[in-house]
């Protein structure tokens, strides 16, 4: 009898084991759905959200479109009364063009606006007009060389800013800065072929004749002096610019003959340097030390 209570009772032991094991795979199945289903839950939820933005955006592009569309009919609207222009309107013609073309006006105004006749500004324009000349774009028609090189020495011969020469010659600011630029670069390249200091005898010569009826001094091959042209005060070594007129400047050195014509020049040297300091430092000084200038002819003053 021992016997088969021991058998029933491992066999009660071994189905209360497998009803656990049931159990724990159901709650484990159940487990595993529930989860399934929160991730499902979680998965449509985010859809929703996706197309909740999808359909927002496509809310916030009509919106979009519908403004730029109304903005375009105001513009539209706005330019049959008050048309855009790509350029300001502007008269047709300046006073240069005035007085350039037309001969019959005397030249005088010509002549105190920029400094020089027709005559002299054609010989000066002939030299430049390829440096100075420009091309026709889309958009507009460019200036000829002759108004870009009046642009130029109408800045030269009153110093007016950009701003106020702009209306004087019928053009905007930008294109002002562009011509005197030109204008100052060609000139700047062409200054060794026409400023020249006499360096055989036969020319040193010949510049001394022209003082001749000037001075009673004998052999003068030139005239020099300074001027101190006005600056802002650089950012660095400000007190070197600050001459003895009270003033930010630099000084510029020339010499001319009896012609008044330029056969020398020096520029960028410090308001406050001497004028004899500026002499030594300048190129015509060390020539003239190397014995390549000034040499012939030589007149003797004194007792024998």
């Amino acid at each position: 009898m021992m016997k088969c209570f021991v058998f029933r009772s491992r066999n009660a032991l071994s189905e209360n084991v497998n009803m656990r094991l049931e159990r724990i795979v159901v709650l484990s199945a159940l487990s595993l759905f529930f989860i399934s289903y929160l991730n499902f839950q979680r998965q449509a939820q985010n859809v929703l959200i996706l197309l909740y933005l999808y359909g927002w955006l496509r809310r916030q592009e009509i919106i979009v479109r519908y403004a730029v569309r109304r903005r375009r009919r105001r513009r539209q609207k706005m330019m049959r009364g008050h048309p855009y222009y790509w350029t300001l309107p502007l008269p047709a013609e300046s006073w240069f063009e005035v007085h350039y073309y037309d001969h019959t006006i005397p030249e005088d105004l010509f002549r105190k606006q920029l400094r020089m006749g027709r005559n002299t500004f054609q010989l000066l324009l002939n030299v430049l007009a390829a440096r100075l000349s420009r091309q026709n774009t889309r958009f507009r028609n460019c200036i000829p060389p002759e108004k870009v090189l009046a642009i130029g020495l109408f800045r030269l011969a009153h110093g007016n800013s950009y701003i106020s020469i702009s209306p004087a010659m019928n053009v905007g600011k930008s294109t002002v800065v562009e011509a005197v630029q030109d204008v100052v670069e060609g000139l700047y390249d062409l200054r060794n072929e026409y400023i020249k200091f006499p360096e055989t005898g036969a020319e040193t010569a010949s510049t001394v004749e022209t003082f001749e009826e000037l001075s009673s001094l004998p052999n003068i091959a030139g005239a020099i002096d300074g001027t101190h042209i006005r600056i802002s005060a650089p950012k660095e070594s400000a007190a070197d610019y600050f001459s003895r007129y009270q003033q930010y400047d630099f000084l510029i050195q020339g010499v001319v003959d009896g012609k008044m014509l330029f056969t020398d020049f020096s520029a960028g040297f410090p308001g406050s340097l001497h004028d004899a300091r500026a002499l030594r430092n300048s190129v015509i000084f060390q020539r003239a030390e190397n014995q390549e200038i000034l040499t012939d002819p030589i007149i003797h003053i004194g007792r024998n």
